[in-house]
């Protein structure tokens, strides 16, 4: 049965992309657990990249194109952190 969580996670999915990452907060989802932590995607969720923060943990981040090393230095070094770029956890 085709349904909006199965379409938004083929669209995502055929177009590169990880996951969704809401904008204004810290809120990121990947395709494994797509709409999930919040109780439903948000409106204003947009297409994301998953990254590795200094920890190992995974994070979404928003950019338009698969970033680089150093887009995310370049985006992220002002607030202190520390990313890392690579290739996405999230089972094809």
């Amino acid at each position: 049965m085709t349904t909006a969580k199965s379409i938004l996670e083929d669209y995502l999915r055929s177009h590169g992309f990880d996951g969704l990452c809401h904008p204004d907060t810290e809120c990121g989802c990947g395709l494994d657990d797509l709409i999930g932590p919040c109780e439903g995607a948000q409106q204003n969720c947009r297409p994301a990249y998953e990254v590795t923060d200094e920890e190992g943990d995974p994070i979404y981040v928003i950019f338009h194109k698969r970033p680089t090393q150093e887009d995310l230095d370049t985006k992220f070094s002002c607030m202190g952190w520390k990313v890392k770029e690579g290739e996405s956890t999230t089972p094809p």
